[in-house]
């Protein structure tokens, strides 16, 4: 059993600097700023920084930059899409644990980001935690707008559309995996 979305091929980043987070008190430097917000080149040289850094496969290093902007309590919604992308990092590096609470992180941000619940629910179904996983998926499900058939994650600068049948399928994974757990651990019974 395998999921079709992979977290591989999957980061998540911004086009320009209009998605720059302008909520926290200092600078780069620690500094406070005249007007009390974070100088949105500041933020946007770290992000692509990080971005950068994820592509080119210097994962540890692309953590510690995506720690920074988390460090400038930026918006819900863009600490949101900063633990998604440290999530798939954790289970690029196999630390997929720790890449679950990072999605968890995430979709306690921002609980309207389906593909964040994907993400969460894709990582407990390989830790076996399939009740986990079809709860996920389904909140996944329920982040669709009603007659929408894909979410296409294009206006956030991800290349990827997340497809309602896909989640439904995995959503069916995941339950025929949880029948054959809870089959397998049944009692035997006694003759």
């Amino acid at each position: 059993m395998e999921y079709r979305t992979s977290f591989a091929t999957a980061e998540i980043s911004f086009r320009n600097s209009r998605n720059v987070p302008q909520r926290a008190s200092s600078d780069i430097s620690g500094q406070p700023t005249t007007n009390g917000s974070i100088r949105p080149k500041a933020m946007l040289d770290i992000w692509a920084n990080a971005t950068l850094l994820f592509s080119n496969m210097a994962f540890e290093q692309a953590l510690i930059e995506y720690q920074r902007l988390i460090s400038f309590r930026p918006s819900d919604t863009y600490q949101a899409v900063i633990f998604l992308n440290m999530g798939l990092i954790r289970c690029i590096l196999g630390e997929n644990y720790r890449g679950l609470e990072c999605f968890d992180k995430a979709t306690e941000k921002c609980s309207h980001l389906a593909i964040g619940w994907l993400l969460q629910g894709i990582t407990s179904y390989m830790l076996q935690k399939f009740q986990d996983a079809v709860a996920q998926l389904e909140n996944c499900l329920a982040c669709f707008t009603p007659g929408a058939e894909a979410i296409d994650y294009g206006l956030i600068g991800l290349d990827f559309i997340l497809s309602r049948r896909d989640v439904e399928e995995n959503i069916k994974i995941s339950q025929e995996a949880l029948l054959f757990l809870r089959w397998r651990l049944a009692p035997i019974p006694k003759r």
